[in-house]
């Protein structure tokens, strides 16, 4: 059957978009909104929910016409050429660039109950238009670096801060007389609030820190359970940060003054070992 090849008077310009296995059949599933993201500078990269992807241009060897079949005024079927492709974009799985979140936010880092920052503060809405990540990266990353809203803004809490706060609570499980793994909820945060602010407070005790993050803080939880290692582990880059060169031994002294004896069982120097794909710690 010999079927007619017409050109497209059309001014339309397609592109062939090459998408890994997962995605397609995210787009398949059903109804499904995905971003480009990227300033002026970047290369851009595509977004889901919960994953992100690079976006790169790709040369063929052969060029393809891209064709989609009609049928013409005298009802025999006859294909339209779209367009002579010969470049594709190519889309694959990458890693999120979430420590621009700190760069980002690191002059107008919320210093405590004094906090007179008047460096430029970044919406929700700004830092997503330049931090290349899905929703559920830019949550974890938020978490990494201690990052909350307040009045509108984004806002990291710095280090010192967040330091001072776990003092005040591995401070208080003594002064309340209760385990890590059942702290009062309510309680801790009365106690830490005059130390930073209400929203510091709660995030240090049920988000940051709290071993099961609950879904949401407006329904506080009566009890919440810490996170061992992740206290353990911040106090023990702070002595790594903060202290010279020093034996093993006196190290591990310092990391045990540090965290208390409600956690000294847990300090272990496997924690302090960064991830094979880490990019910038906490501090």
């Amino acid at each position: 059957m010999h079927v007619p090849l017409v050109t497209s008077p059309a001014q339309e310009t397609y592109q062939l978009l090459e998408l890994p296995p997962e995605l397609e059949a995210h787009i398949e599933a059903g109804p499904a909104t995905l971003h480009f993201l990227g300033r002026l500078s970047d290369e851009a990269v595509l977004v889901t929910q919960d994953a992100t992807y690079a976006v790169r241009q790709v040369l063929q060897s052969n060029s393809r016409l891209l064709c989609s079949v009609e049928t013409a005024l005298d009802g025999d079927v006859q294909l339209r050429l779209r367009e002579n492709v010969r470049e594709t974009l190519e889309v694959v799985r990458t890693s999120a660039l979430l420590d621009r979140l700190a760069t980002l936010l690191q002059d107008d880092m919320y210093m405590g109950p004094a906090d007179e920052v008047e460096q430029r503060h970044y919406t929700p809405a700004e830092v997503k238009s330049i931090v290349q990540a899905s929703e559920a990266e830019l949550l974890e990353g938020r978490r990494t670096y201690h990052i909350l809203e307040l009045d509108g803004f984004w806002r990291r809490v710095a280090p010192d801060v967040v330091l001072d706060l776990l003092r005040s609570l591995l401070a208080h499980l003594d002064i309340f007389a209760c385990s890590p793994d059942r702290v009062p909820f309510a309680r801790m945060c009365d106690a830490l609030a005059p130390r930073a602010c209400r929203a510091v407070a709660q995030a240090v005790v049920g988000d940051w820190f709290c071993a099961s993050v609950p879904r949401s803080l407006d329904a506080p939880p009566a009890y919440v359970s810490l996170a061992r290692a992740s206290i353990v582990q911040f106090m023990g880059r702070h002595v790594l940060q903060t202290h010279k060169r020093m034996p093993l031994r006196a190290f591990l002294d310092a990391w045990h003054q540090q965290v208390g004896q409600a956690l000294q069982a847990d300090v272990q120097l496997t924690l302090l070992q960064p991830p094979p794909s880490a990019s910038k710690s906490s501090f």
